[in-house]
């Protein structure tokens, strides 16, 4: 998954909440350590997101898998 990829996909699955949390998380800026879902974005769902976006919650989208964040950020 590429940089520009990964911007989009939180950007448009979740917003700026994520990119809040990822400033404060300190990772790398220069591009010295590859960013990727399951390490960086999927602990971040799991503790803000999953207890309201899951299946019959309140949430209207389910993020419980990586299949649900891309799913959840496609446009119609």
């Amino acid at each position: 998954m590429t940089w520009h990829k990964l911007v989009r996909l939180i950007w448009n699955s979740i917003g700026p909440a994520v990119l809040l949390l990822w400033g404060q998380a300190g990772f790398a800026q220069s591009g010295e350590e590859e960013i990727t879902y399951a390490k960086h974005v999927a602990p971040i769902l799991q503790e803000k997101c999953q207890v309201c976006h899951q299946p019959n919650s309140v949430a209207p989208m389910s993020l419980l898998t990586y299949r649900d964040v891309i799913k959840g950020s496609k446009s119609d």
